[in-house]
């Protein structure tokens, strides 16, 4: 009977655990949640065959299929 109640309470504690972790964002802040996204381009501009763009502006290729986790960002 008290092997029952200790494992009763173990797994009412283990279920509770995930409720609690979850917070409210911290003020002036909002959650990006978990996801993948597509980050950059997979198309050119005729500018960028002509050499007529800085390099840096060109960064944006190959496209990447991203997985991102969860978090928050400022407003």
């Amino acid at each position: 009977m008290k092997k029952k109640l200790i494992f009763t309470i173990l797994c009412c504690v283990c279920a509770a655990l995930p409720a609690a972790a979850q917070t409210a964002a911290p003020e002036g802040m909002v959650l990006v949640p978990a996801g993948k996204f597509w980050m950059g381009r997979a198309f050119s501009i005729f500018l960028d065959s002509g050499d007529l763009l800085a390099r840096d502006k060109m960064d944006d290729r190959p496209a990447n299929n991203i997985k991102l986790d969860a978090c928050y960002l400022e407003k």
